[in-house]
């Protein structure tokens, strides 16, 4: 070893100074990762191994891992608890709580997984338990299949049926455990409540949504049209609002004009029923005639004033009277019209104009009334006021400075982007060719005469004795290369038998 030292210490000395230089990064990078392999060792990287656990989950986790003598850290109260082991073993943390059966969850509510012949004693109501059960299991995964819903809980409660009252419907809850969300929206809610309650029959009032914070996201006890009246006219104003600004803030300025919008609508529906008649379209549906004749009297008193009697007088003819009766449809149309979109009935503009825009307020006044389509006659308000706003940059004359535009992003540059990504190696590899290619200068450059003259005529400072050393370096070869040595010595006797052959 001590040989081993002296001859590393021997080629150091022999070396140029960026070779040293080298030779002492090598050496404390070395060193550098070994003590880094050592702190990692001691203390070890700890990796998830599961979240959302119970007190007693977790209790049952912490018991199977310390069991195997896995170090583990877990969260601090209150639940749900997350625990964390040790990256190297995690693994074997696993198969150790899986093996104890310490996720395992205790079984609660209506058992369902009787079979074979424990059936046989099950009754009708355990049987109507277990069916309704099996549905709840049927819908709560219909509803996990919302990317919104990580999990649901149905409990629904069905009466008990007799023949003498009539049957009831069955009450349901549904609590549900959010995910991605803080609240689902109107129509989110609408859709869970219409899929249980086509799954269970169960009427608009039966049904109760909550999720996991306790907060009620249906009711159908409650009433919920004056919210979504609200909520459409809340919706109504932004939407106007944000339309009505952006054409101001593209026209004068970003923040010189703000503008607000307030509407009132009505919600009442409207049924009309009208008939139109068509004169020209008629067709006759039946038609009558009737003929009736009347007798005709003569003179009176002619009999008595003829001297014959026995000669009659002369009959008149009986009048006929003809009647025609015609019946005809008239060709008419029936409207019904049943009106149940929201008619908006009065609408409020409020236009806040900076100071700046002082002579330009009818204009700006003018543009809000076409923006909003003003009706006077529905009786709408626009009220324009002008303002210093406080929140704008003026400068020293008290103009408003209009601000920066936003810079447009960048593309980023590939070679940019290689150079961020393999940054270190690139400068790590240039040094290392850089004191390469100077060692390797360095060490080919020519000796000048002077120089070479000067080191002939060197006095050394010790007296090296040349057959000592070659010894050395004989003894040193045979050591580590006798075949060397024995082929040299064969080479060198070949050489040397002619000159003895000769001198002979």
């Amino acid at each position: 070893m001590k040989e081993l030292l002296r001859s590393l210490a021997s080629l150091l000395k022999s070396t140029n100074g960026p070779t040293r230089v080298v030779i002492a990064a090598a050496l404390v990078l070395a060193l550098a990762v070994a003590g880094i392999a050592g702190f990692r060792a001691s203390n070890p990287t700890f990796v998830l191994l599961e979240t959302g656990l119970d007190a007693q989950k977790l209790s049952s986790v912490s018991a199977a891992i310390a069991n195997k003598g896995i170090r583990f850290k877990p969260s601090y109260p209150p639940g749900p608890y997350t625990i964390w082991v040790e990256a190297s073993r995690e693994y074997e943390a696993r198969n150790a709580m899986y093996i104890e059966g310490a996720m395992a969850s205790d079984p609660r509510g209506i058992e369902t997984s009787a079979s074979g012949a424990a059936t046989v004693f099950l009754g009708h109501g355990e049987r109507l338990q277990q069916m309704q059960k099996r549905k709840e299991g049927e819908v709560e995964k219909l509803l996990e299949d919302y990317t919104w819903i990580a999990k649901a809980t149905i409990s629904s409660s069905t009466p008990a049926r007799s023949s003498l009252t009539r049957v009831l419907p069955p009450t349901i809850s549904v609590v549900l455990q959010l995910r991605g969300i803080l609240e689902p929206d109107r129509e989110q809610r609408e859709t869970v409540a219409t899929i249980v309650r086509s799954a269970f029959g169960a009427p608009r009032e039966n049904v109760v949504i909550s999720d996991q914070f306790g907060r009620t996201l249906y009711d159908g006890t409650r009433d919920n049209s004056l919210d979504e009246l609200l909520a459409f006219q809340r919706q109504s104003d932004a939407s106007e609002t944000a339309r009505i600004q952006a054409v101001f803030d593209d026209v004068y300025g970003p923040g010189l004009v703000r503008a607000s919008v307030s509407s009132e609508w009505t919600h009442d529906q409207v049924e009309s029923i009208s008939e139109t008649v068509d004169p020209t379209s008629k067709v006759r549906i039946s038609k009558t005639e009737s003929t009736t004749e009347t007798p005709v009297g003569g003179p009176a008193g002619v009999s008595s004033s003829i001297l014959d009697p026995s000669a009659s007088a002369r009959v008149p003819e009986p009048a006929t009277t003809s009647d025609t009766t015609e019946e005809f449809a008239i060709g008419r149309s029936t409207t019904h019209t049943l009106q149940m979109t929201p008619v908006l009935k009065r609408l409020t503009l409020t236009l806040l104009v900076d100071e700046s825009l002082a002579e330009k307020l009818a204009d700006v006044e003018e543009a809000g009334k076409t923006l909003v389509r003003f009706d006077e006659a529905r009786g709408d308000v626009v009220i324009a006021i002008t303002a210093a706003f406080f929140s704008l940059e003026r400068d020293q004359d008290g103009n408003p400075v209009p601000p920066e535009p936003a810079p447009l992003p960048e593309t980023t540059n590939p070679t940019l982007e290689l150079l961020i990504e393999h940054g270190v190696e690139i400068l790590a590899a240039l040094a290392f060719l850089f004191v390469l290619l100077r060692g390797l200068k360095k060490g080919t450059a020519p000796v000048p005469p002077e120089a070479a003259t000067a080191a002939a005529h060197a006095v050394p400072d010790e007296e090296i004795d040349v057959d000592m050393l070659a010894r050395k370096h004989v003894e040193q070869l045979l050591t580590s290369d006798p075949e060397k040595v024995s082929a040299l010595l064969s080479r060198w006797a070949l050489s040397e038998s002619p000159l003895l052959k000769t001198d002979a």
